[in-house]
């Protein structure tokens, strides 16, 4: 199998695997609500979530997405939040008071760029075009 196709299948698999509940909300203080698909309903402690469930916290509450790596993901007061396929430690993200640094968008590009180019010259002999 080609090291291209083998990335391109692996994303595949990490995404359909991603679909079932992928974190937790934790509420910290205030009013915290989660919205599955259906509406919001407000949360007392902590509820499980997965991929796409909304969490929105009153202005004056604060709340965490816990994924399942043990990332957290701060919620501030005011703030609506959607849960990720990826938790934002494993997509380069991480918390930085209240906001989010992307670290290694560079790192990963380039690995990207290097599998995608050492998938081979598929036939190709350098020669002009025609």
């Amino acid at each position: 199998m080609p090291l291209r196709t083998f990335v391109i299948a692996a994303a595949g698999i990490a995404l359909l695997a991603s679909s079932s509940l992928a974190a937790t909300v934790k509420r910290d203080s205030g009013q915290v609500s989660v919205n599955a698909g259906s509406g919001y309903f407000k949360i007392k402690s902590s509820v499980r979530a997965k991929t796409g469930d909304q969490v929105s916290v009153s202005p004056d509450g604060s709340a965490k997405i816990v994924y399942d790596d043990d990332c957290e993901q701060p919620v501030g007061p005011g703030e609506v939040a959607a849960v990720q396929a990826v938790s934002p430690c494993k997509a380069g993200l991480v918390p930085f008071d209240g906001g989010t640094m992307l670290l290694g968008a560079a790192v990963v590009g380039g690995a990207v760029a290097v599998a995608v180019s050492a998938g081979g010259d598929n036939g190709n002999d350098g020669g002009a075009s025609p």
